[in-house]
């Protein structure tokens, strides 16, 4: 009995010593910890009093415990962030919870749906000056430059081509509308029809750079009158030897002319005044045949002749004939034909112009809207 009543006092430290490490065997201490509640003495275990309910902000149980029996939990750190009160993980049982901060409406206008917590503005609508779009979303667009020439003075400009030419030629001069042409019997072979003229022609202006209406209409005018129609190349009545082409220039002015042609000015230089010559040469091609009068036109007369004549009017026509070409020739029939075909060319361009300038505004507004729904599209998919 002594030996066993020695055996237990033996032990008691021991026991001590077990019972003191069972409070915290192999756990971690909180990283955060404020200020716990002593109870008395150097140990952090208090058997005689019961634990309060764990707070959901201690630290969790890792594995290997973190007991505390009766001590409670070290108030989590305040955080910025509301509490969710529908969320397990962020409740507190210890206060009441505070009210969510509502949460604004989300844009169904075209905003960013991605920003839950604020409308965002809806984008301003591109602006094309134009009305149309040149696919530069959000900026203005340039307006479209119109394929109708520029009009000036009392004439204008106007873009023409072969076929428009031809069909104005055949009313201008009704000669010109057989295909192909009848030759006068006095003048072989020197016919040419609406079709056969109204490329050279065009040519010229462009040569030229005659742009005009009221030049353009003069040079069919004078040319109407000159050639009998496009009957003639040479002169016939009274038969001066070396005047021709279509316009009828005098041999001086045909060697000058044929000068300035880079493609036979050699050969007009081994020719020398020969104008019969000249002139043979100089009718070999079409478009020196029919480019005879704007080249006249552009350097033979004044500027202040060219201004009168772009004006449109009778007065620049019969200066041009008078102090230009030196003609008593006072026909006006086919320069007022001229400019009234002209004259509806331009305005049938003026249409068609206006017409492709309005296909292009409702492309673009389609275009505009295209776009507009894509972004909404693109805009609420990123945010699923």
């Amino acid at each position: 009995m002594h030996l066993t009543l020695l055996s237990t006092f033996a032990l008691l430290p021991l026991y001590f010593l077990v019972a003191t490490a069972s409070c915290n065997f192999n756990s971690l201490a909180p990283k955060e910890v404020t200020a716990t509640p002593k109870t008395g003495d150097d140990s952090t275990c208090n058997f005689g009093t019961p634990a309060p309910e764990a707070d959901s902000r201690a630290s969790k149980d890792d594995g290997g415990g973190t007991w505390n029996f009766g001590i409670p939990a070290a108030p989590e750190p305040e955080s910025n962030t509301p509490k969710d009160n529908n969320d397990e993980n962020t409740r507190n049982f210890d206060a009441p919870p505070s009210e969510a901060e509502p949460v604004a409406p989300i844009n169904e206008n075209g905003g960013d749906t991605c920003n839950f917590g604020a409308p965002a503005p809806k984008p301003d609508p591109p602006v094309s000056s134009s009305g149309g779009s040149d696919g530069n979303l959000g900026a203005p667009s340039p307006k479209p430059e119109s394929p109708v020439p520029k009009t000036g003075g009392g004439g204008g400009g106007i873009d023409i081509d072969k076929d428009a030419m031809v069909a104005a030629l055949k009313i201008i001069m009704p000669a010109t509308a057989k295909e192909p042409c009848v030759d006068r019997k006095e003048a072989p072979g020197e016919c040419r029809s609406a079709e056969q003229a109204a490329a050279p022609l065009l040519r010229s202006f462009e040569r030229y750079n005659i742009t005009e209406l009221g030049e353009r209409a003069a040079i069919l005018g004078l040319l109407a009158v000159e050639s009998g129609e496009f009957a003639y190349r040479k002169n016939h009545y009274p038969g001066t030897p070396g005047q021709g082409t279509r316009n009828m220039q005098m041999p001086n002015f045909n060697a000058q002319y044929a000068a300035s042609l880079d493609e036979i000015k050699e050969e007009v230089a081994k020719i020398g005044n020969d104008g019969v010559m000249i002139l043979d040469l100089l009718l070999k091609s079409e478009e020196h045949d029919f480019g005879a009068a704007a080249w006249f036109l552009t350097t033979q007369c004044d500027p202040a002749v060219r201004a009168e004549l772009q004006t449109g009017t009778e007065k620049g026509w019969m200066e041009y004939l008078k102090n230009c070409v030196h003609t008593t020739i006072t026909e006006k029939a086919y320069w007022e034909r001229a400019k009234e075909e002209l004259g509806n060319i331009m305005k049938k361009r003026e249409v068609i112009g206006q017409t492709e300038i309005n296909k292009e505004q409702v492309k673009g507004q389609a275009d505009m809207k295209t776009e507009e729904a894509k972004g909404e599209t693109d805009s609420a998919g990123s945010c699923m």
